[in-house]
């Protein structure tokens, strides 16, 4: 093809642009695949490189997976004959890219591709579903096209970096707000990017749970967003009044106890005032999306930017899929992976709860400890958690003077299961306590 046929015909690529995106897909297979989204064979005018091209689709649409060169030029010679024009062909497999073009070419190809994914918006599929209020259809767009994005972090080189893994002060831990717990899981508490949830029958403390960690980390100097798809944020604003007093909040409103509060809060306030942020959203209307939207509206609005984020609870947020699509284990699990793909993607430390089905609250089974096989509708959620802890409690606990309740380790990926934690909970304050005897 001419310069001047490729000025009459305003084709996607140049020639050499064709052949560079051969060379990426063998030298940078990550964004190939990311590109390769947005590519087919009509955008490609040299028929040397549309063969190439088409071996290549060929291997990753079967295997996922970017075949080698010498995969494809292997395939390239099976299907070749010796009256093609094959030497060209075999040209284009094995050339190198120069160095100094691959930003370049990087560069151009992840703005065409980002123009053609935000170009969907204003397709005809995009205009029908905006027509019929189908949002989610224009938020998998959007989604997808937020995507389109070269891969700065090339890994963990662990030969030049290993090091690193015995310094206990490149582990960013946080807490669960109970220190003997913390030393369980992964030698002093979970990190960053992880999922943690605690996992418990109605009524027993999981949301209790939550705010008390929530307040361990916020005394301990971290940010901590709170997302309620339960209670109203007033409402989970007294439980964190309560647990950072330890005072009754049914006496809130009396004069003396009220000054109580609102001495002791002052106090904190002076030190920990931009730390906590409550958002209430109804239940089963939001997916991580929304809390990807509130994080984005935070931060540019008040410059907030949480280290941790409370999700009560699990089962009350939806995945990207419509419910009604699916079957529920199948959506509850997929909204799980999104929660702890939230985790990732904002770097943060994630906390959320799951309720336990029915043998969760059978009085023969309450001094039992509490596994995993009780998850209420599916079982598949509890793969993407990192750390999952039970919450216990008899009758007989619950009818203590000052309450009480187990702590059971029931998954854990960094660091031994089935280790049990004693505390007291104070539902009047929704404060719990660690017992002096800690954990066995």
């Amino acid at each position: 093809m001419s310069d001047r046929d490729i000025i009459a015909s305003k084709a996607e690529f140049g020639p050499h642009t064709e052949k560079a995106l051969i060379g990426l897909a063998f030298e940078e297979p990550e964004f190939f695949e990311v590109i390769n989204h947005y590519l087919n064979l009509d955008y490609f005018n040299d028929k040397k490189v549309k063969f190439a091209y088409a071996l290549l689709s060929k291997y990753f649409e079967e295997y996922s997976a970017i075949p080698s060169r010498s995969i494809v030029r292997d395939a390239a010679l099976k299907t070749l004959t010796v009256n093609d024009d094959y030497e060209p062909v075999l040209e284009i497999i094995d050339a190198k890219l120069d160095p100094r073009e691959i930003p370049i070419i990087k560069g151009e190809l992840l703005k065409w591709a980002r123009h053609n994914a935000y170009g969907e918006i204003y397709s005809d599929v995009a205009l029908e579903a905006y027509d019929n209020g189908e949002y989610d259809k224009l938020e998998v767009i959007i989604d997808d096209a937020n995507k389109v994005r070269d891969f700065g972090h090339l890994g963990f080189n662990f030969f030049d970096r290993y090091e690193e893994l015995f310094i206990p002060e490149n582990v960013d831990h946080f807490t669960t707000g109970f220190a003997s717990l913390d030393k369980f899981l992964n030698n002093g508490g979970p990190t960053r990017k992880e999922l943690f949830s605690w996992f418990a029958a109605t009524g027993v403390g999981k949301s209790i749970a939550m705010v008390n960690a929530g307040v361990a980390n916020i005394l301990a100097g971290r940010k901590v967003l709170h997302v309620s798809l339960e209670m109203e944020e007033a409402a989970v604003g007294v439980r964190y009044a309560g647990c950072f007093t330890n005072l009754d909040t049914n006496t809130r409103f009396q004069d003396r106890e009220k000054n109580g509060f609102l001495v002791k809060l002052d106090k904190y306030r002076n030190t920990y005032r931009d730390s906590l942020v409550i958002h209430e959203f109804p239940p089963n209307t939001i997916t991580v999306d929304h809390i990807h939207a509130l994080l984005d509206n935070l931060r540019k609005r008040q410059g907030f930017v949480p280290d941790m984020i409370i999700v009560d609870y699990l089962e009350l947020l939806n995945c990207r899929a419509q419910r009604g699509s699916d079957e529920e284990y199948g959506l509850q699990k997929k909204a799980s992976v999104e929660l702890r793909a939230l985790a990732s993607k904002t770097n943060t430390f994630v906390m959320s709860a799951i309720q336990s089905n029915r043998s969760g609250s059978d009085p023969k089974e309450l001094n039992k400890d509490l596994d995993l096989s009780s998850a209420a509708e599916s079982y598949g959620k509890l793969m993407a958690l990192e750390y999952v802890v039970s919450l216990q409690q008899s009758k007989q606990e619950y009818s203590n003077v000052i309450p009480s309740i187990r702590l059971y380790i029931a998954k854990n990926r960094n660091g031994p299961k089935f280790k049990q934690i004693f505390a007291d909970i104070k539902y009047s304050s929704s404060k719990m306590i660690e017992k002096e005897d800690g954990s066995v």
